[in-house]
């Protein structure tokens, strides 16, 4: 067998070099995003009563580390908040550090009228790790710290399930079709189910669209919450 000496990089894909004459399945890498690179996204809330919230998520890269790190400001141009059963629904505005692959490590919040606080994620938060190939499964257990607050576990399982082009506003794009469940616990004792499907941009491996469907059991919240989320890009630069 011979040994691999090279990858070629061609329009994003990372290329292996196989043995045995073999063609190595195709990867996908992630694209460190550049400063002041810019997203903007819908986010598409539906409520236990079938209420359908929408708001706008502008995210904009702000800063990109030496060690491959890099910081995005997220928050919602409108500053739109609608409050729906006694639940409100708004884009918290905050700063987000991200790890050399695009996964949370830390978000500093700043809601409106009210204190900053920040949150950590060991090792980091939800997503496979990169690069991703087809077939691909991943196990991932990872906690979220918040100021003042007992942590909460995550268990996400997840496949990397095919490419997929598909069309959104931002234009059309050849996609990472990626599947997953997260579920863990809320501090009042509800335990969530969080069924999800992204489709990665397949150059770069940033976000193009999500599905999200929850299911809830033991202590419900009292107002109302989400049943499922819906997130899509309309433009990019």
């Amino acid at each position: 067998m011979r040994r691999c000496l090279e990858s070629l990089w061609v329009s994003g894909l990372l290329v292996g070099c196989g043995g045995s004459g073999s063609p190595a399945p195709q990867t996908f890498d992630f694209t460190t995003p550049k400063v002041n690179s810019q997203s903007v996204y819908t986010v598409t809330d539906v409520d236990n009563s079938s209420n359908s919230i929408t708001l706008t998520s502008q995210q904009t890269v702000t800063a990109v580390n030496k060690d491959g790190t890099f910081l995005v400001s997220i928050v919602d141009p409108s500053s739109t908040s609608v409050t729906v059963n006694g639940t409100t629904y708004a884009i918290t505005p905050g700063v987000y550090t991200e790890d050399p692959t695009g996964h949370d490590l830390a978000v500093t919040f700043s809601p409106r009228g009210a204190p900053s606080y920040t949150c950590t994620y060991s090792p980091h938060g939800p997503g496979p790790a990169f690069p991703l190939s087809i077939g691909q499964t991943w196990q991932l257990l990872y906690d979220e710290a918040c100021d003042g607050a007992s942590a909460i576990v995550y268990t996400q399982s997840g496949t990397v399930v095919d490419e997929e082009t598909i069309t959104v506003p931002a234009g059309t794009f050849s996609t990472v079709k990626v599947q997953s469940t997260i579920t863990w616990t809320t501090p009042i004792g509800t335990n969530v189910t969080e069924s999800v499907t992204r489709w990665l941009d397949a150059n770069s491996g940033a976000g193009v669209k999500l599905n999200s469907v929850y299911s809830r059991s033991g202590t419900l919240p009292v107002n109302g919450y989400l049943v499922s989320q819906t997130v899509v890009l309309q433009s990019m630069n």
